[in-house]
């Protein structure tokens, strides 16, 4: 496992559903939260007017990031230049979580619903499971596991941690994630668990955009 020294997340652009200008971004940070920089992507805005910014992700081999707009699937360098646009077929819309394998170079995907996929860079499906958890969202990759956030339940407890085996395809709920309302992102640095929650922008039970830190045990 990486231990990231700064992350990157993804912006959607508004603190309220439409509340001011759609300004979608890539905001750099450092593992405390700092500001240091961002990437403007409202010029994707463009080409998809029902855009919605998701899935973030660091491909260490070219040194640039992974986002998709809900539609298709981006690569851009570090200052925001199109490096390419991966269309998906029809069958795996609507994408939403992003994790890259640096072990095969290639990019796991997690659908808004039915679907994980493994996509080599030009696009092409290399594997694929099904996984169809309601509310299900962003994935990160750890050894031969894809965890993945699910739930919206903004005023309750049922958000969870999910996990899909790679080796065996096995997919279940890895553990539940008490007060986060409004799960988004997730990452492990070191021996912690982080969970990004956007409570302020769907008026959730903690009214604010926080970060949720849990203990993490280390994997098999």
């Amino acid at each position: 496992m990486i231990v990231l020294k700064m992350s990157c997340g993804g912006y959607y652009g508004r603190m309220r559903p439409y509340e001011g200008e759609l300004r979608p971004a890539l905001i750099k940070m450092t593992k405390t939260f700092e500001y240091l920089d961002e990437i403007d992507l409202s010029s994707y805005v463009i080409d998809n007017t029902d855009m919605s910014l998701q899935g973030v992700a660091y491909d260490d081999k070219d040194d640039a990031l992974w986002f998709t707009d809900s539609k298709d699937i981006f690569e851009v360098d570090k200052n925001g230049k199109m490096i390419r646009r991966v269309e998906l077929p029809n069958m795996y819309r609507h994408p939403n979580g992003i994790a890259y394998d640096a072990d095969s170079d290639s990019i796991w995907i997690l659908g808004f619903k039915n679907y994980l996929i493994n996509i080599a860079k030009d696009g092409k499906v290399k594997k694929r499971f099904r996984c169809n958890y309601r509310d299900q969202d962003q994935i990160m990759l750890i050894d031969n596991k894809i965890f993945f956030t699910v739930g919206a339940d903004y005023n309750g407890s049922d958000n969870y941690l999910g996990e899909v085996d790679l080796t065996s395809g096995a997919v279940d709920v890895y553990c539940k994630l008490l007060d986060s309302y409004a799960v988004e992102g997730c990452c492990v640095i070191e021996d912690k668990l982080y969970i990004f929650n956007d409570g302020y922008y769907h008026s959730a039970a903690i009214n604010e955009n926080v970060v949720q830190v849990y203990e993490w045990a280390k994997q098999d």
